[in-house]
């Protein structure tokens, strides 16, 4: 597994000779490769070092079990409540109806409180709305988790 290799096609072949031939001019002058200069190297050393001592502070951390992970949404890089980002929308949207299809089986308590904190405004412009029938199951869907007892 990952070791598949899909060879070129005979189009990529013919488009990768054509841009070697091409010189770089125009809308082609932002394919031609650039040296980084020293100021970028040392930015680009900088900010690596600075992430390899954050990377092993956190080891540390869960080392001795006391991490606290943020629902940063990496897309955007902030939280992102309902109704702010359209694909969060989507996923917990998604997400939401897998745990209905399981009956709710697999449900924890810190999923309940995930997606009671995600869909805590349903005033929002959340992309689900969009769906009528969608937005009904949705609606549904967050009234039995709601009703759910702990631990069944």
């Amino acid at each position: 597994m990952g070791k598949q290799y899909d060879r070129p096609t005979v189009f990529d072949r013919i488009l990768a000779i054509l841009l070697k031939l091409l010189p770089p001019i125009g809308p082609l002058k932002a394919l031609q490769l650039k040296v980084p200069t020293p100021k970028v190297e040392a930015l680009f050393e900088e900010s690596f070092s600075r992430a390899a001592v954050q990377f092993h502070g956190q080891l540390d951390d869960v080392s001795i079990q006391r991490v606290q992970l943020q629902n940063t949404n990496y897309d955007v890089g902030t939280v992102t409540p309902a109704g702010t980002y359209r694909l969060a929308d989507e996923i917990h949207a998604f997400w939401l109806n897998l745990l209905a299809e399981k009956k709710f089986g697999t449900v924890t308590p810190a999923i309940k409180t995930e997606i009671a904190t995600y869909y805590r405004d349903l005033n929002a412009p959340i992309e689900t709305k969009k769906h009528r029938k969608k937005w009904r199951l949705l609606l549904a869907q967050l009234e039995a988790i709601k009703q759910m007892k702990p631990g069944s």
